[in-house]
């Protein structure tokens, strides 16, 4: 029978664990603040603000939303300094995509590692390649929570990964390489030739391209495991990356989309505030 590995228990024991801290700080006049920078955002990443703005309130987390109607980037960077300094601010996201003409990494050299809450900072993805601290993205660490709270182990297991992104694709494939989890990884992405010859491979398949439906029942091998991260608005509402319907009765277990990967990721990115607040308290 299929394990549909769903978001909510586990973001519900972050959440219970981050309520006592909050209260803890509270009582020593700290406040636990996460401000979300955007610069012309898209409707993905206004729906993403409203989900930390109503996640950060459940916990008592001050959230500020800051947005730039014009993209200019001066004014970004001066923002981005500003927040740095600020005493009262403990964890700064950027939103993205970016308009084209504000140059993503010229933007994120700017922000303090100590206040990446998204570990997208190149300070904090060098920690990850050397296993140094620091923070690794939200969602890349929320699958890792996921597989944890169901029991899904990666030891020895052929992983193949779609998508190459920074915050889930790269920093995953290199969380399974570490010695504690042991996989054997692949990457692929939208340009990979024959890609369901390596996708029916995987024991585990994470899928990351931002594609409504791409995978589907050819790719899958039977009795996998799968991590769907995509988040796709399409005229049928919200949809993963991977068609559900087509894969549910190959697979032993899933995450779903919506409820799966989100939520997790939400509270990971809350915890980073929490645990920003303490130290700096």
């Amino acid at each position: 029978m299929m394990l549909l590995l769903k978001g909510a228990p586990v973001s519900k024991t972050i959440r219970e664990s981050l309520k006592k801290d909050v209260e803890e700080l509270k009582s020593r006049g700290v406040v636990p603040k996460l401000v979300a920078f955007a610069i012309q955002p898209d409707e993905s990443s206004l729906e993403y603000m409203r989900g930390q703005e109503k996640s950060a309130e459940k916990l008592g987390i001050a959230y500020e939303r800051l947005i730039l109607k014009d993209a200019d980037l001066k004014e970004a960077k001066r923002i981005i300094l500003e927040l740095n300094e600020s005493r009262d601010v403990h964890g700064i996201i950027v939103m993205r995509p970016l308009p084209e003409n504000v140059p993503e990494q010229e933007l994120l050299a700017l922000l303090s590692p100590r206040k990446d809450v998204e570990g997208v900072t190149l300070q904090n993805l060098g920690y990850l390649f050397h296993e140094a601290g620091g923070f690794s993205p939200c969602t890349a660490e929320a699958i890792l929570r996921i597989a944890d709270h169901y029991g899904v182990s990666f030891e020895g297991k052929n992983v193949v990964i779609v998508g190459r992104s920074i915050t889930v694709g790269k920093p995953i494939a290199m969380m399974l390489l570490r010695k504690s989890r042991n996989a054997t990884v692949t990457v692929c992405h939208t340009r990979t030739r024959d890609l369901k010859a390596h996708t029916k491979m995987a024991d585990v398949l994470i899928v990351a391209v931002g594609r409504a439906n791409m995978v589907g029942r050819e790719h899958v091998k039977p009795g996998s495991v799968i991590f769907d991260v995509g988040i796709n608005l399409t005229d049928s509402g919200i949809t993963g990356d991977v068609n559900f319907d087509e894969v549910c009765e190959l697979v032993d277990a899933i995450t779903p989309v919506p409820g799966g990967i989100s939520p997790v990721t939400t509270a990971v990115l809350m915890s980073r505030v929490v645990e920003i607040a303490k130290n700096a308290g």
